[in-house]
Formats: C-alpha cells, sequence, structure tokens
C-alpha cells in the first residue's frame, strides 16, 4: 500500500544504494511496504537471496520468516539480522526455528543465515 511505502522509503537512510550502478542491479529487486501487509504470492520461489532486517516484534519475525520461506527458491539464502539477547523476540523466534530446521548463526555477527536445499 502507498502510505506504507511513503513511509519506509522516507526512514530509508539512502536515497542510492550500493548496487545502483552495478550491471546486476536489474537482478536486485527492493520492496518497500509494510511486510505483514506484503502480498508474497507472486514471489513463490523465486528469490536468491532474502534478508530481513525489519521489526523485531515476535508477530513479524514470524510473518517475515513466513513469507520468506515461501519466497526463496531451492539453493536460496535468507539471512536474518539482529540475533541478539537485546532483540529478544528475533532472538528466542529465531533459537526456537532452529529446533526443526538447519539455520546457523555466523560467529561474530548478529545474523543467522539458512540454505534451501530442496
Amino acid at each position: 500500500d502507498l502510505l506504507h511505502e511513503n513511509i519506509a522509503k522516507e526512514e530509508a537512510k539512502f536515497d542510492i544504494f550500493y548496487y545502483s550502478n552495478l550491471s546486476t542491479s536489474e537482478k536486485i529487486e527492493q520492496i518497500f511496504s509494510d511486510s505483514k501487509q506484503f502480498n508474497e504470492s507472486k514471489f513463490k520461489n523465486s528469490f536468491d537471496l532474502i534478508l530481513i532486517d525489519g521489526a523485531h516484534t515476535r508477530s513479524y519475525v514470524t510473518s517475515d520468516s513466513k513469507k520468506a520461506f515461501s519466497m526463496l527458491k531451492k539453493g536460496g539464502v535468507i539471512l536474518w539480522h539482529d540475533y541478539k539477547p537485546e532483540a529478544p523476540d528475533v532472538f528466542s523466534y529465531l533459537n526456537e526455528l532452529a529446533r526443526d530446521m538447519p539455520l546457523r548463526h555466523i560467529s561474530g555477527t548478529d545474523f543467522v543465515i539458512f540454505q534451501r536445499t530442496s
């Protein structure tokens, strides 16, 4: 929705991103929206890389993760940011998810990674 998109763009720190002048920039789709309102259905199984660095509440982390799993293609990677005790909902959700899925904390960072193999 346009309101959420405009709010997200206003909160963005940069007008031009690191990938803007790369030859591969046409392969990058940056989506500005309230992620709970975002309809991921047209992106099913289409992304190689998804970075989740959004709201830190349990409901958003859960929603963002479920949508990311549906959009990720075979061999694709999901990265979650803010895996740390100071973000307790992110931290606890990813710890719970890791009981059933091969998630890995990237040592020395606040990132957790998952790669879809099937």
